[in-house]
């Protein structure tokens, strides 16, 4: 079974006001993030702001309110001032076309 490592260094990857727990390998486990993260989640009460997996049909920014306004597959609207398009970094990057349409004129 091949086990994950983070490719970055523990020190590269701090989440504010968390250090890790000692005994943690400098290029940390899979297990590893995944309970340094959920630790932050739950400390800071941020679950119920995170949704993951989630099928997105749209993204439009409302320059008047400030706000990203975003339209879901199973028809959910959320309003958010933040959006995280995370991807893996351990394979070849792709970003879906309509996505980087959707950037271009963004700063």
């Amino acid at each position: 079974m091949t086990r994950f490592s983070c490719p970055q260094h523990k020190d590269d990857f701090l989440l504010p006001g968390l250090e890790w727990p000692d005994g943690t390998p400098d290029f940390p486990r899979r297990d590893d993030v995944v309970s340094y993260v959920s630790r932050y989640i739950v400390e800071h009460g941020l679950a119920e702001h995170i949704q993951t997996r989630m099928a997105v049909e749209e993204m439009r920014f409302d320059e008047r309110e400030g706000l990203w306004l975003v339209s879901t597959a199973t028809g959910q609207q959320v309003q958010s001032r933040y959006i995280a398009f995370a991807g893996g970094s351990l394979g070849r990057a792709t970003t879906p076309s309509a996505v980087d349409k959707a950037l271009e004129g963004f700063d």
